[in-house]
């Protein structure tokens, strides 16, 4: 059986931090980036563009934590993390930057298991909370009340420039 032809219930995923590099060097990135700029892109925000050295600076500061789904040794989501202190509460928080599972991969629990994951990082750094956001009407926002987590606020977007 191919990892394609993988069930759900047969999946077996495994989490890992990892670095930048590693994500950006695995040969199921520029696939895996693909579907999540398609899949996640804000309407009226220009396309995914993402600064590879940005993300750098941000794992040099220690700001940002990379958490791979791997099935098979193969990446199948991942987990971009900031945690950093809130100015406004003086309280380290952890807020999911990105959390995407490629759409074959979806329903094996990858994606709950990147969120539980995050969790974990997030307190490792003393953080007292996790933030999430989800595309509204999306599955993470139907999601997230059944694993614990309440709705707080909501974003509203408005296109500045065309």
């Amino acid at each position: 059986m191919t990892q394609a032809e993988t069930t759900a219930a047969d999946a077996e995923v495994a989490y890992r931090r990892i670095a930048f590099e590693q994500l950006e060097s695995d040969p199921s990135w520029p696939r895996i980036v693909a579907e999540y700029a398609d899949e996640c892109r804000i309407a009226g925000m220009p396309p995914c563009d993402y600064q590879a050295d940005m993300y750098r600076m941000l794992e040099a500061h220690g700001s940002m934590h990379l958490i791979g789904a791997y099935v098979g040794g193969e990446l199948v989501g991942f987990c971009n993390l900031i945690v950093t202190r809130l100015p406004h509460y003086g309280k380290v928080v952890g807020t999911t930057e990105s959390i995407f599972v490629a759409k074959q991969w979806r329903r094996t629990g990858a994606g709950l298991g990147l969120l539980r994951s995050a969790e974990l990082v997030s307190r490792e750094f003393g953080a007292v909370a996790l933030l999430m956001t989800a595309p509204a009407g999306g599955s993470m926002e139907r999601l997230m009340p059944t694993v614990g987590y309440r709705h707080t606020n909501t974003v509203f977007f408005k296109a500045l420039a065309a």
